[in-house]
């Protein structure tokens, strides 16, 4: 940890310096967490290295996140090949499970390098725990965590992390906020998405509501159907659920951006399960909403 916090700190320094011409990449990756793990992986392309012999820290971020791209894609590739059924059960679960957040890995990674910034930091963060949630589903079942990634994937992860914060501070943006309608808002949160957050009443498109006085009496058929009715619009879509204990496991696709989700208070609109480690179920398939 005290590793971690110098070579961040020494990243912010470096950063608040005028950079009048680029730098070798080496130079760069000494100054991340994991030095060795960088240079080595935006070493394995010929063609990168000798397009990055002088780089800006804008042009080393980018080639950072296409060499961390790279590696999610070869891991979950290798992981999706490898064939299930010769596992037990238990262990198909558990191995089902890593295929899956390796996969949402991809996305997330790809995501932050087309969107750099605060909503990257997101991302990375929870591509970092998908990593740790695949080890965990199997320690969870008393088995022994197959090596999928050998540690390279999870600590460029946190290299990308690192320079991208020191990016954010050094131009003076990771604690902007804006106050609006008498609330404290994140800078990046869009000012439609502020008055819906604020309001009182949210108007929606879709209602769901046990007693059938709804459209659907189950939120996953409303999910379902916002899909549908969406189309490949990524504008903001209102599900609202009425009072009620709805015993159900909801997967909302990462396709699916923009959904929102309204109940009646806290202990009026309920969603609940059954599922647990003891049962033969991994933390990560007990949550309710996925």
């Amino acid at each position: 940890m005290a590793n971690f916090l110098l070579a961040f700190l020494l990243l912010l320094l470096l950063l608040r310096l005028e950079h009048c011409y680029g730098e070798p990449m080496v130079s760069y990756c000494s100054r991340t967490p994991y030095p060795d793990v960088c240079s080595s992986m935006v070493n394995r392309s010929d063609s990168v290295f000798e397009q990055s012999s002088s780089l800006t820290w804008n042009g080393f971020r980018d080639l950072l996140h296409r060499a961390t791209l790279e590696r999610a894609v070869l891991a979950h590739q290798w992981a999706g090949e490898r064939n299930p059924n010769q596992f037990d059960e238990p262990r198909r679960r558990a191995w089902t499970d890593c295929v899956e957040l390796l996969a949402d890995t991809v996305g997330l990674v790809n995501r932050s390098q087309v969107r750099p910034g605060h909503d990257a930091q997101t991302w990375l963060s929870a591509a970092m725990t998908n990593q740790r949630t695949c080890r965990d589903g199997f320690l969870e079942l008393g088995l022994t965590a197959p090596v999928i990634d050998d540690g390279e994937l999870t600590e460029s992860i946190s290299n990308l992390l690192a320079v991208n914060n020191a990016m954010l501070i050094a131009a003076g943006g990771q604690h902007k906020r804006r106050r609006r309608l008498g609330l404290l808002f994140p800078e990046w949160v869009a000012a439609a998405d502020q008055k819906l957050l604020a309001a009182s009443d949210v108007k929606s498109d879709l209602v769901v509501a046990k007693d059938g006085s709804g459209d659907y009496k189950s939120i996953v058929e409303a999910v379902a159907a916002a899909a549908k009715a969406r189309g490949g619009s990524t504008a903001r879509f209102v599900i609202h659920v009425k009072a009620g204990v709805y015993e159900e496991y909801v997967e909302i696709p990462n396709s699916m951006e923009n959904l929102m989700m309204t109940g009646d208070g806290i202990d009026a609109t309920v969603v609940m399960g059954n599922r647990s480690v003891k049962g033969g179920y991994r933390t990560f398939q007990s949550a309710t909403f996925g």
